[in-house]
């Protein structure tokens, strides 16, 4: 019998053990499975990065890896599907073996490779799990260049690049000329020529539109600075007779915030050391607040602030024992030292470069430093004496040459 319409939701990067297992169980408890209970939908895809690394047996992420897909399963109708596409490798490590059997019951899928199904009447579906490839276009060629393709599919799911998408990944990746086998990176044009509905990926972080119907989800939940952007999961329905999709982006409001806060060098927080402290004193107290779980403050350090070199320090300091905020500073002064280091790092190393040759004997190394540095000649042989020979040999030696000054 076909359905009129087929409702489901998309997760992707969830990155277990990545995370606090408390926190993300909680999200879990918070957003997906009040929801589950709410909607009865007919499939639930997880597009990649189920996974954030690989776990040991006794690890409790482990533990959590099975719960969450056990509570999954008990609030979904016996007949929904779950296909689960695996992602970049470092981090899924071909975990998933051991909870296949959670959800045997039903019609469950792991998808390691490229593949299509009718997932349902009218639904023609292309998985495009993360692989590592010698050839991505020869491989893809049956799907991407093989005119029955054209519009064929009504849902892409995969993980990986997305070039519009990931632009400084995907030149990274295709600059690799010399790798035996890389991941691929897809384009939008190549995607949206095969499918007319809906592209859903993992992989990008960051909840991400590439056309109306072509998206990253982005990962659940947030974990680190620079993902400031909502996270969550995506509902979307197909409706079967018009073959066209509808979507609605779920936020998860139980996700830890990660603030970045910057302060240039105009800002008044430079005009004296009481405004600094006053401010710093404020944004430590925010962070007992709710939505200000982690903080991270980016200062650019004014060269005509009142004793640069001391601000520097205070900042630094002053946060050491606050494992939530971290303190990033960048700035004119900062740059000139490094770059004093750096050519007095140079320096030494031609000044010394003898002593840098693995081919040079350490005696002839201990030799030229002396004579370097303190401008006192040492022969090489007495250096080798000092290095390899024992306390009376060099004891023998000093007497001897006492009695050489004697006679002389």
């Amino acid at each position: 019998m076909k359905m009129k319409k087929v409702k489901g939701i998309f997760l992707a990067d969830i990155h277990i053990g990545d995370m606090p297992r408390e926190q993300l169980k909680q999200e879990f408890e918070h957003v997906i499975y009040p929801y589950l209970e709410k909607n009865k939908i007919d499939f639930v895809i997880f597009a990649g990065d189920y996974f954030g690394h690989k776990l040991y047996l006794n690890d409790e992420n482990t533990k959590l890896a099975t719960e969450i897909l056990q509570e999954i399963d008990s609030r979904l109708k016996p007949e929904t599907k779950v296909r689960m596409v695996y992602g970049t490798e470092s981090h899924e490590e071909n975990q998933y073996g051991p909870i296949q059997g959670i959800m045997g019951h039903r019609d469950f899928k792991v998808i390691y490779h490229v593949c299509e199904e009718e997932l349902f009447p009218e639904m023609n579906v292309l998985y495009l799990p993360e692989e590592l490839l010698t050839d991505p276009d020869e491989y893809y060629k049956e799907y991407f260049e093989n005119p029955e393709k054209e519009k064929y599919y009504q849902l892409i799911v995969g993980h990986g690049t997305i070039r519009e998408a990931m632009v400084k990944a995907a030149s990274a990746i295709e600059d690799r000329k010399n790798v035996k086998r890389r991941v691929p990176v897809f384009r939008t044009g190549e995607l949206r020529k095969i499918c007319d509905g809906l592209v859903v990926f993992g992989h990008y972080h960051v909840h991400t539109m590439m056309d109306p119907y072509m998206m990253y989800v982005g990962s659940f939940s947030r974990w680190k600075f620079g993902e400031e952007d909502a996270k969550g999961f995506l509902e979307a329905t197909f409706h079967t007779k018009e073959k066209s999709w509808t979507y609605e982006f779920f936020e998860n409001t139980y996700a830890p915030m990660y603030k970045t806060i910057g302060f240039g060098y105009k800002n008044t927080v430079f005009s004296s050391l009481d405004e600094l402290k006053r401010k710093m004193d404020h944004f430590e107290s925010l962070t007992k607040e709710p939505g200000w779980e982690h903080l991270k403050m980016e200062f650019n350090v004014p060269e005509t602030c009142e004793n640069p070199e001391y601000v520097m320090n205070f900042l630094r300091e002053r946060f050491k024992q606050t494992p939530n905020i971290k303190v990033n500073i960048e700035n004119g002064y900062i740059e000139q030292k490094r770059e004093d280091g750096k050519k007095k790092l140079d320096e030494d190393y031609d000044k010394y470069a003898p002593i840098f040759d693995p081919n040079t004997e350490m005696e002839d190394r201990i030799s030229y430093y002396v004579d370097v540095e303190y401008n006192k000649k040492i022969p090489v042989d007495l250096a080798a004496l000092y290095l390899y020979h024992d306390l009376n040999d060099i004891l023998k030696y000093q007497a001897l040459t006492e009695e050489e000054k004697i006679i002389e």
